[in-house]
């Protein structure tokens, strides 16, 4: 499946919606279950460069700040407002057109047997929260799917370079002649070199 490339519009409203305090109270949990998805996360805003600019992110923010800032962008990244876009989008790359037919997706993405299953983890984590934004699902559902998808990556995963280099198998087993391939891969490399990457400060497993 292809990233949706968000609109300035939704940068501008997506703390509109909920609230940046209200989001920033998250556990850091809900936090490591989106980061699951998160090429898909910084992709949807346009690529690395663009959401770290949007957060206000730099290599001076703190860890405690760098946290704080990620969950105000990366928890339910879609929201009702684009509604409209993430009904199309389910529709166009997975046929789902309901409810029903978004939870048949999610159920088969977590517990079918799979060798390459970051790469399911992933695209479970994103349509869940394109299906929060298309309206069908509430954020408790979305969220129990996040919940439950981060436990079978914890178990299934030492660590978050173990996990996205599965992720990345299976993108290529998927399309080994994709032209976003190599893009993808230097976007997983990207997220989780920095000296200061939320995926350092918030490893897989707890600690």
């Amino acid at each position: 499946m292809k990233f949706i490339k968000k609109s300035i519009l939704f940068l501008v409203t997506i703390c509109c919606f909920q609230s940046c305090s209200e989001k920033s109270s998250q556990p850091d949990s809900l936090l490591k279950g989106f980061m699951l998805a998160g090429p898909y996360v910084v992709q949807s805003y346009g690529g690395k460069a663009a959401i770290e600019k949007h957060m206000g992110y730099s290599r001076d923010t703190s860890e405690e700040e760098t946290i704080d800032l990620h969950k105000k962008i990366w928890i339910f990244y879609f929201t009702k407002a684009e509604s409209k876009l993430c009904i199309e989008t389910l529709s166009n790359y997975w046929d789902i057109s309901d409810k029903k037919s978004l939870i048949e997706t999610l159920d088969g993405l977590l517990n079918e047997p799979y060798e390459y299953k970051a790469w399911d983890y992933a695209r479970l984590v994103n349509n869940a929260a394109i299906g929060y934004g298309a309206g069908y699902l509430t954020e408790a559902e979305a969220q129990t799917y996040v919940d439950a998808t981060l436990i079978k990556a914890q178990a299934a995963y030492p660590n978050w370079e173990a996990y996205f280099n599965d992720f990345n198998a299976g993108r290529k087993a998927w399309n080994p002649s994709s032209p976003d391939l190599n893009e993808f891969s230097r976007l997983v490399a990207d997220i989780q070199k920095d000296d200061n990457s939320i995926y350092k400060y918030l490893p897989l497993k707890d600690e």
